[in-house]
C-alpha cells in the first residue's frame, strides 16, 4: 500500500483508519470525533482447543521471542 503511495489518497487513509479501528481498543475518541463513519475491519475468530499442548506453546512463544 505504501509502495504504491495509496496511503496518500483519501481511500487509502480510510484503508488505514479501518485497520485501525480493528485492533485492540479501537480509535482513540479524538480520531472518532473527526472520523466518525469509521467501519472497523472484520477479525477473524480464531478458537484455540480447551486443552494446549504446552511443548506446543512453548516452541511457538521461543520462536516468537528469536524473531524480535
Amino acid at each position: 500500500m505504501m509502495s504504491r503511495k495509496e496511503h496518500l489518497q483519501l481511500n487509502g487513509f480510510r484503508t488505514i483508519l479501518s485497520n485501525y479501528a480493528s485492533i485492540n481498543l479501537g480509535v482513540s475518541t479524538k480520531v472518532a470525533l473527526f472520523y466518525p463513519n469509521i467501519i472497523p475491519v472484520p477479525r477473524p475468530l480464531i478458537i484455540l482447543p480447551a486443552v494446549l499442548n504446552a511443548w506446543w506453546v512453548s516452541g511457538f512463544t521461543a520462536s516468537m521471542k528469536s524473531n524480535l
